[in-house]
């Protein structure tokens, strides 16, 4: 969900045609609860729209289902899906994402870019963290702690790049990125999607190790993520 949050919340700095197209499949579980809403994971390309389908049945816009190209949401609602795994597929024609939860790897090429993480999680001792919330009963807390990394390769750009309607060049657009993804998180700590999470940036630094070997110059931001487990409850 914090990769949703930046993909689609945090200014970006490429534009559509730089970063190209791909056809996008996601898969969600239904809960066959009234309401539900899916999450995209990547942005849609201009003029296009998913296609939604529940068990293989192709689903209506506007009928069974709204959909938020802004938001990257599905909310479901004249339509329930049933209890399921991946009983629910969304297809999509989306620009390439910029934002990703795995490591870097050598033949990557597209900069600048942004991972997510998982550094580990840590559960609250019993009858200390254990919460309930309003309609979805008693939970445990848990403290999640991810590293948000934004990279850029140096010399792969002109000699200046544009960000934001500002001209900037290799450390600066990193420093840019991370400053407007801090800006972000400290004004949205506690975010309106769920009933109990709250996120707290803890470290901010630049990390040099990917220097000089690599040319890759970077800047982490160590965020501490508590939110509501109902599935850890009793």
């Amino acid at each position: 969900m914090l990769r949703h949050y930046l993909e689609y919340n945090v200014a970006d700095p490429l534009s559509e045609a730089s970063r190209g197209r791909s056809v996008c499949t996601q898969y969600f579980s239904g809960d066959n609860s009234s309401g539900q809403v899916n999450y995209l994971g990547r942005r849609p390309a201009t003029g296009s729209t998913p296609i939604v389908s529940v068990n293989s049945v192709v689903k209506t816009s506007a009928v069974d289902y709204v959909y938020s190209s802004s938001a990257g949401t599905i909310t479901w609602a004249g339509y329930t899906p049933p209890s399921g795994s991946d009983n629910i597929m969304v297809q999509l024609n989306s620009i390439t994402p910029w934002v990703y939860d795995d490591n870097l790897r050598e033949d990557t090429i597209k900069f600048p870019r942004i991972a997510i993480m998982d550094v580990g999680a840590e559960h609250e001792d019993a009858g200390q963290g254990q919460y309930r919330d309003y309609d979805a009963g008693p939970g445990q807390m848990i403290v999640r702690r991810v590293k948000i990394v934004v990279r850029d390769r140096r010399n792969t750009h002109a000699k200046t790049f544009t960000y934001q309607s500002k001209h900037v060049l290799d450390y600066e657009l990193v420093q840019a990125i991370a400053e407007n993804v801090k800006e972000y998180l400290n004004t949205h700590e506690v975010p309106p999607l769920w009933k109990f999470w709250r996120w707290k940036i803890v470290r901010g630094e630049r990390v040099y190790s990917e220097e000089d070997v690599d040319g890759i110059i970077r800047h982490d931001l160590t965020v501490d993520v508590t939110y509501f487990d109902r599935a850890s409850g009793t």
